[in-house]
């Protein structure tokens, strides 16, 4: 009989540590993902106009920074489509880190022709603007 009670508090016991794991571990999982979803509801762009050159190759785009976290040059994703399909770009912003609600240059479009598309991603935001 004694035997059985020491068994019954022993698995009780385990039960209890295990309990408090699950509870600590789910308790730090909600926690980070809570911290990347407002990390990316803040990071928010437009783009405010893109100095299309079809001649020298010098286009530059003008990215607003709308959201309220900094935006550095390794956030940001430039695409370009030319009629062709999209093509990752290797752009450079040239305020670096952009803080919210400032303007910087992208420099390092290339050639861009009437109707072609510039897209700019940060995080799960993009933004689109077609030359005229």
């Amino acid at each position: 009989m004694i035997l059985l009670i020491l068994i019954v508090v022993a698995l009780g016991g385990v039960f209890a540590a295990w309990t408090t794991r699950s509870w600590e571990q789910l308790g730090e999982t909600g926690e980070q993902q809570i911290e990347q979803v407002t990390e990316q509801l803040s990071i928010s762009i437009s783009i405010d106009s893109v100095f299309c050159d079809s001649a020298a190759g010098n286009s530059v785009a003008y990215l607003r920074n709308t959201g309220s976290s900094d935006i550095t040059g390794s956030d940001i994703t430039v695409y370009v489509d030319d009629g062709t399909g999209w093509d990752l770009i290797n752009p450079t912003l040239v305020t670096d880190p952009l803080l919210p609600g400032a303007v910087s240059d992208v420099t390092g479009l290339g050639t861009l022709n009437s109707d072609d598309k510039v897209r700019i991603t940060v995080g799960g935001n993009s933004a689109t603007y077609t030359c005229d």
